[in-house]
């Protein structure tokens, strides 16, 4: 078995390279990224030893692939019978006295509660509890000498809560880094001064490394963990050099009621709870507008009926009044916890900086985070990460909070629930539970990956991570165009006018559906000259559509027949009667037709296409359980439904579906037949008889 020497590389790499020829080269990367420390302990650090005389080392070997791992955590087979390793990286947790770190015991009487990490300053504990954690673990190294990566457990965040208000506090702040590191440069074997790439220092808030007045010119080189990831601060480069770390948000909540069952339907849409503004100098822009944004769109916005029902078939009232949680007000943390735990969407707006423990409390409770903020960088966030962001989140343009709102009411229930699953396991990778386990052990596996595994996701993304694309011209959003061919069939869209929803919708279907042609049947085409701000292939008016049966005719007709239906209503009949007529008129398509209100605007592809291999219509319908609004309160279909059903085409319907949808897709020679039907059972046109 041959020798293994360790050898540092100039990029900060080490070699493990054997000292013949015989065995391959194993490339080992560590003090790319940081992780964790310790905290406590009295001793001072094992001296150091002169280095060792290396022998000269074998070529260096070809670089890995590009996604290839660099940090091996496990030996290969063939050193199976070497003397057992520590898994790497192999982390030194300096031993500081505590009059340099600050480390108190934090079961200790009368610390304050930014000492303790109490109160509202619980999410800051990372400090505190990384170090513990990483003496506590397998890659604990307590030897210097051996170590790949050293962690500082000075307590920054607590001190600068100290000092905060003081009329010399910043000062004082930075003599107080400033000592940590002096303690650090005496040290014996020099490792601060020699490797300071390999050392790791810890800022558990928004305000990152900003609270060392000083750190450019003593820890400039060093590598910080935290959560904050906003790389416009100008101090943290996250997959460059420092690690972003999920916040501490204490133990997992324990489910309240049985909808914390990721397959259970739970009462609350989706849920905000928090503050809107801030009266904190310096925050004047804070959130950057977002949660004010949100309050103005929810406002205005309106759950629809299907979705209410969905919600109410939970089981749970306690919700039933405000399915939708949007609140300033505070609730005592069970309360909050409950909340969530019932929720479906957790809404995680940017707040004081780009990233929010709301996040982690979400993922906790198995509700679904929705991220609007559009500078984040996530924890393991990276290219074979088993923490895939894009399965458990969404990251929504902070700008379109509005389309945001209409997004969500397009997931199903099954949707909802098959996300929420990966959510609940992903949870255990993103808490604090111990010191081999979840984040810490996801920060290990981190720091074994090389820079040229970092994540180059999408900006914004939507279910399974399909890409968004931001607004356009103020409009509502639509996801990236579909990459399938164009669809062989043509759409028809009914609208009033050609007013900016119509703009959306068509430019919608051009993205997702991508059909050959688009005709509009509009009662003005006023403004629409074949080219613009939509595209579309040809504008009708609604009274050049069916002349020989006129709106006011129908209306005559219906007076006559049926006095007791409001004229507006006939309005909305006659309609119906038009796209028929449009969908049989020879310039209005071919084989296919995509009958589409001009109201509803696609907020992604269909799942299905609508024309399958053999180039037939696939039939839309719904049931009671996914389509609530076209069901009265017994879950049965309206009586009209059946009666004009049979006495037009002489069949009942199915008596559990309902074909009434905001769009279908219709075969031209299974109408034609239709209305040849119906016209031979009359005795008079289709139309009339309808």
């Amino acid at each position: 078995m041959p020798q293994l020497i360790a050898s540092k590389s100039r990029s900060r790499s080490t070699r493990l390279m054997p000292h013949t020829g015989a065995m391959p080269v194993m490339l080992f990367t560590f003090g790319i990224f940081g992780l964790l420390g310790r905290a406590g302990a009295e001793t001072s650090p094992t001296p150091s030893a002169p280095p060792p005389t290396l022998p000269p080392p074998s070529p260096p070997p070809p670089a890995p692939p590009h996604g290839t791992a660099r940090f091996l955590a496990d030996p290969p087979a063939t050193l199976a019978t070497a003397t057992v390793e520590k898994p790497r990286p192999r982390v030194h947790v300096y031993d500081m006295p505590q009059s340099v770190s600050f480390e108190f015991n934090m079961s200790q009487p009368r610390l304050k509660p930014y000492e303790s990490y109490t109160d509202g300053y619980r999410q800051y504990r990372t400090e505190a509890l990384i170090p513990e954690l990483v003496r506590a673990s397998a890659q604990y190294e307590p030897d210097p000498k051996q170590a790949d990566l050293f962690l500082v457990p000075f307590r920054g965040l607590a001190r600068f809560y100290k000092h905060r208000y003081q009329p010399d506090g910043l000062n004082d702040l930075d003599a107080e880094f400033t000592a940590a590191v002096r303690w650090l440069e005496a040290q014996p074997g020099d490792f601060f001064r020699s490797r300071p790439k390999d050392h790791m220092w810890i800022f558990g808030s928004g305000r990152g490394v900003s609270i060392f007045p000083s750190w450019r010119k003593h820890i400039a080189d060093c590598i910080f963990i935290g959560p904050e990831g906003d790389e416009r601060t100008g101090w943290v480069a996250p997959h460059v050099k420092d690690v972003i770390v999920p916040g501490f948000i204490g133990p997992p909540p324990i489910a309240q009621s049985a909808a914390f069952e990721s397959q259970a339907v739970r009462p609350i849409f989706a849920h905000f709870r928090g503050s809107y503004t801030s009266a904190r100098s310096g925050e004047e822009n804070f959130s950057e507008g977002v949660r004010l944004a949100l309050v103005r769109a929810t406002t205005a916005f309106r759950l629809p009926r299907h979705i209410m029902a969905r919600k109410l078939s939970s089981g749970v009232y306690e919700y039933k009044a405000s399915p939708f949680i949007m609140s300033n007000a505070s609730v005592d943390p069970k309360a909050y916890s409950r909340e969530m735990q019932n929720a479906d969407f957790c809404l995680c707006p940017m707040g004081s900086s780009s990233w929010t423990a709301r996040i982690y409390s979400a993922i906790a409770s198995g509700c679904i985070p929705i991220l609007l903020s559009d500078h984040i960088s996530l924890p393991f966030d990276y290219a074979d990460s088993p923490v895939d962001w894009r399965k458990i989140a969404i990251k929504w343009p902070q700008r379109d909070v509005t389309g945001l709102l209409a997004y969500l009411c397009s997931w199903s229930e099954a949707d909802i629930a098959s996300t929420r699953a990966l959510v609940s396991d992903a949870a255990r990778m993103l808490l604090w539970n111990g010191p081999d386990s979840g984040a810490l052990a996801q920060m290990m596996r981190y720091l074994t990956r090389h820079l040229t595994l970092a994540q180059t996701p999408p900006t914004w993304w939507g279910r399974d991570g399909l890409p968004v694309v931001p607004p356009v011209n103020g409009l509502p959003l639509a996801l990236l165009p579909s990459a399938h061919p164009i669809t062989p069939l043509d759409v028809l869209v009914m609208v009033k006018e050609m007013g900016c929803v119509m703009v959306q919708s068509v430019s919608a279907l051009r993205n997702h559906v991508r059909p050959r042609k688009i005709h509009v049947v509009a009662d003005t085409c006023d403004g629409w000259s074949g080219s613009g701000s939509v595209e579309i292939d040809s504008c009708t008016e609604t009274r050049n559509v069916m002349p020989e049966f006129s709106l006011n005719e129908a209306k005559k007709l219906m007076a006559a027949l049926h006095p007791e239906v409001p004229a507006e209503r006939i309005g909305w009949l006659y309609q119906q009667l038009l796209k028929f007529k449009s969908a049989l008129l020879p310039d209005h398509g071919g084989a296919n037709v995509l009958v589409w209100d001009g109201d509803t605007v696609l907020t992604r592809p269909f799942p299905l296409p609508l024309i399958d291999d053999r180039g037939k219509a696939v039939l839309l319908q719904g049931t009671r359980y996914d389509s609530p609004a076209y069901f009265d309160r017994s879950g049965a279909l309206p009586v009209g439904y059946f009666e004009s059903t049979r006495k037009l085409l002489g069949a009942n319907p199915p008596v559990n579906t309902s074909y009434v949808v905001q769009w279908q897709v219709w075969e031209h020679a299974i109408l034609k037949d239709m209305t040849r039907l119906i016209e031979s059972r009359f005795r008079e046109p289709w139309y009339r008889a309808m």
